[in-house]
């Protein structure tokens, strides 16, 4: 009898337990259910945002070191910049200074030798120039005809006093320089076309002539044509022509 009772007891807890448990399956609603998944969903937002977050961080870390890096390369490069123009500078400085010091040293020989050389003479002048240079100045009338470019007997005449007071001072540079007056060209102007082009084949005699007859090495030479750009005289007058027509062998130390 008290066997039948207890299962009877057994049974009756069992149906309640059932029936609470059914009770609460349907108590939670889809409302619930969705409240959790939006739970879940922004514990996951969450925990992306972190990252992101976390990534930003080492992105922003990394661009000051890279801002960093470009302002040491910038001030690096002004450094050198600024050493550069110092150099620049100092390079400048000295070669003005040995261009001083190359001028002291012509002024120092060829003034006077050339002046006691006993090259000056009729329609021959020495002239010191600015640059401590100095100049053989032959009137043209002297070296060459009339539009034209072959020696005359008593150019070549100078010019073998030249070449032997060149073989003397084999320190001496060696500049020919041709000019010309402002009278247009004639019948030659076939030949020459302008008094500039007349005017460098005339140094160009000079040259060879001292290089053919005296020996005197081309590479000490060299030839330059000025045509009448510049005159020693202004105008065009018989006097101003005939002073502006001429050869100068300039002369200046073999160090400039």
């Amino acid at each position: 009898m008290i066997d039948v009772r207890a299962g009877r007891l057994l049974m009756a807890l069992t149906c309640c337990f059932f029936i609470a448990a059914c009770a609460t399956s349907e108590d939670e609603t889809p409302g619930d259910r969705r409240s959790v998944a939006l739970e879940e969903d922004n514990v996951s937002l969450k925990k992306q945002i972190e990252d992101l977050n976390a990534v930003e961080n080492a992105l922003n870390r990394e661009l000051e070191s890279q801002k960093g890096l470009a302002a040491q390369e910038q001030n690096g490069t002004k450094v050198l910049r600024d050493e550069n123009e110092r150099l620049r500078g100092a390079i400048a400085k000295l070669q003005a200074d040995l261009n001083q010091a190359r001028m002291e040293k012509a002024k120092e020989r060829p003034v006077a030798d050339v002046k006691t050389s006993g090259l000056a003479g009729p329609n021959i002048d020495i002239i010191e120039r600015h640059d401590g240079s100095v100049a053989v100045r032959i009137g043209g009338s002297a070296m060459f005809n009339t539009a034209q470019d072959t020696l005359t007997r008593s150019g070549e005449r100078v010019l073998d006093r030249i070449g032997r007071f060149l073989k003397q001072r084999r320190d001496l540079q060696v500049s020919v320089e041709g000019h010309t007056d402002a009278t247009p060209l004639g019948k030659t102007k076939a030949i020459w076309g302008t008094n500039l082009a007349l005017s460098l084949a005339r140094a160009m005699a000079v040259q060879d002539y001292l290089r053919a007859t005296q020996n005197i090495a081309e590479k000490r030479m060299r030839v330059v044509g000025y045509g009448e750009h510049r005159p020693l005289m202004p105008g065009k007058s018989k006097a101003a022509n005939a002073k502006n027509r001429r050869v100068e062998i300039v002369l200046y130390s073999k160090s400039d």
